[in-house]
């Protein structure tokens, strides 16, 4: 499990422990007492624990943003999230670096960018999947252009809306 998962389980553990604070619930204790009871999970979290204690305060707040949001979220919410994360777990090494190099890079775009590419994402799970695998299948085909033949489509497809455009 790659450190940035372990962390988001050990968030998913201490969910319901973020408001340290308050008096612990019921559940809560209950979840402390079953860990007290397997020492392998209890040294499991030992590690956890250390591993955040090594994190800069600014990693610290985002952790904590995050059990903000997971703690808002409904049960539906969370379990689509989960299973998400088990499927993260079995993918091969490669596949998970991949999908992390990719959400750092997510993670690096300004709000705004993130935000519109959310939204874009929204839009292609409503689209119908037909048009939609046809629509990848482009973008797929556009990747593997050379720059030099993605401008050449560019030129040539600005030029046949300019001439639709005088038509009308």
């Amino acid at each position: 499990m790659t450190r940035r998962a372990s962390i988001v389980v050990l968030v998913l553990a201490l969910a319901p422990l973020g408001a340290l604070a308050q008096e612990p619930t019921r559940e809560e204790r209950e979840r402390l007492e079953e860990l007290r009871r397997d020492p392998e999970k209890m040294e499991r979290m030992r590690r956890h624990l250390q591993e955040l204690k090594g994190l800069s305060p600014e990693k610290r707040r985002e952790l904590l943003e995050n059990l903000r949001e997971w703690q808002s979220m409904d049960p539906k919410e969370r379990a689509v999230l989960l299973e998400r994360l088990r499927r993260f777990d079995a993918m091969p090494p490669a596949e998970r670096e991949r999908l992390q190099k990719n959400y750092e890079r997510f993670r690096s775009l300004p709000k705004s960018v993130r935000r519109e590419l959310r939204g874009i994402g929204e839009r292609l799970a409503k689209m119908d999947p037909a048009k939609r695998d046809r629509m990848m299948e482009r973008l797929r085909r556009w990747r593997e252009l050379s720059p030099t033949e993605r401008r050449r489509l560019l030129e040539k497809w600005r030029q046949q809306r300019g001439s639709r455009q005088h038509r009308r």
